[in-house]
């Protein structure tokens, strides 16, 4: 058996009506405590001395991520020249690997390297993810696969090439309730720092495939 939806969401939703402000405010908060609880189960395992209330309250604060980035291309030559300079570039986070980077061929980047292009796309697809996963273990819904094709548009609008759609393809695999898992896919994809922080729509058309036995077996 197989469930599939399209999810979609819209980020110039309109929040103007002062009538229903306060209670837009409320959900709101809701919402965001319900991400910060999501998030707070993805460090589960390094909190050895912290309760969730306790983390939540920190988290609601702020969240700091950091990354050093050194353009190394500069050792090819400087940008005497558009078409021949080095587009190629290291990022560096503390106690984690390099990542090596370029733009991508179509801006006269190295094909063979990751550019943000990749990594916005990679970025929506695996927040999704995390965020799916840790929901599903919540509510007692068992994972057992997991893919993904993912995909994003660019094009010109007035006079900027920008991000205009991007699409998720998860397929999954549960050994569970399928309709609880499909709803999850809605949940994950409101609840999504990624997906809630980039101005352009994020669509979700999941499907999720009931365990087979042959599967069950080597679970």
């Amino acid at each position: 058996m197989v469930l599939s939806a399209e999810l979609a969401e819209n980020p110039e939703s309109d929040h103007d009506n002062d009538e229903h402000q306060d209670s837009d405010d409320c959900r709101k908060r809701h919402q965001d405590r319900e991400r910060y609880r999501v998030f707070a189960e993805h460090l589960l395992p390094y909190r050895l001395h912290f309760e969730l209330d306790s983390a939540l309250e920190s988290m609601a604060e702020a969240h700091l991520f950091a990354a050093d980035l050194e353009w190394t291309g500069a050792k090819a030559g400087s940008t005497d020249d558009y078409r021949s300079y080095s587009r190629e570039y290291t990022i560096r986070m503390d106690g984690k690997p390099d990542l090596v980077g370029s733009a991508a061929k179509e801006f006269l980047g190295d094909s063979n390297l990751h550019n943000p292009e990749d990594m916005l796309v990679a970025a929506l697809s695996s927040c999704h993810l995390l965020t799916y996963l840790a929901l599903c273990a919540r509510k007692g819904v068992r994972v057992v696969s997991y893919k993904d094709s993912c995909a994003a548009r660019m094009e010109e609008r007035e006079g900027v090439i920008r991000f205009v759609e991007a699409v998720l393809r998860p397929q999954v695999e549960v050994d569970g309730d399928l309709e609880l898992a499909l709803r999850l896919h809605d949940e994950a994809h409101h609840e999504c720092f990624i997906a809630a922080s980039v101005n352009f729509p994020v669509l979700c058309k999941p499907q999720v495939r009931a365990l087979t036995s042959d599967l069950k077996e080597r679970a």
